[in-house]
């Protein structure tokens, strides 16, 4: 899907985001709403929040809008973060209740095909990775969560193969880490001090892995 936002601020400190859609099935291409927090921008623009918070900030920059209102950059990155990191702590809480034997990080779900998100298969008695327990974990999956790719998106604002989906869901920490333990310590450590620079070393096993001793 094509997708173009147009952005403008008004002296309020309202956000107006103009969003066209070149879908041919969307029977409505252009889509006008003006938000009050992030959290109208997530509910009205799922697909799109964190390119859309992005250009957000590059407005309030353009604008010298740093202090209007409470859209200010500082508040928009605080509000956004923390909306997303809830769902994140939530997640690794719960990931230190599942049983080992119960977790995979080879599969979203072990009852799916593929990366196609389907409802019901991540009910209770599955075995799954950290992302795909995010249900169970109680971070809904909505109606437009097709794949996990879009529930990662959407719930955590982390887009698949960047190097925060890597750090916390890559199916490659089965070969180093295959355990909820694991990835929950993997989740907390970037909330509290972001990713760390050899992420990739630590995860294909060519340098010391930080939680080795632990996960043993």
């Amino acid at each position: 899907m094509a997708y173009a936002s147009q952005l403008s601020v008004n002296k309020h400190g309202v956000i107006k985001i103009g969003a066209t859609v070149t879908r041919e099935e969307d029977l409505d291409p252009l889509t006008s709403v003006k938000v009050w927090s992030v959290t109208d921008l997530q509910f009205n623009f799922w697909q799109h929040t964190i390119w859309l918070v992005g250009d957000l900030i590059h407005v309030l920059r353009a604008e010298g809008n740093q202090t209007r209102h409470h859209w200010s950059e500082r508040a928009l990155l605080e509000g956004y973060c923390a909306m997303n990191a809830k769902n994140l702590m939530q997640l690794a809480d719960y990931l230190k209740g599942v049983e080992p034997a119960a977790f995979d990080m080879s599969w979203y779900t072990r009852d799916e095909h593929g990366d196609r998100l389907e409802l019901g298969a991540h009910e209770c008695g599955t075995v799954a990775c950290a992302a795909g327990y995010g249900p169970a974990a109680g971070i809904e999956v909505l109606p437009e969560d097709k794949f996990w790719g879009d529930y990662v998106r959407r719930a955590f604002a982390i887009q698949a193969y960047d190097p925060a989906f890597e750090w916390c869901f890559s199916a490659a920490w089965c070969l180093v880490d295959n355990t909820p333990a694991g990835a929950a310590k993997r989740i907390e450590h970037m909330l509290e001090h972001g990713i760390p620079e050899n992420w990739k070393a630590q995860m294909y096993g060519w340098e010391p892995y930080l939680f080795a001793m632990e996960t043993a």
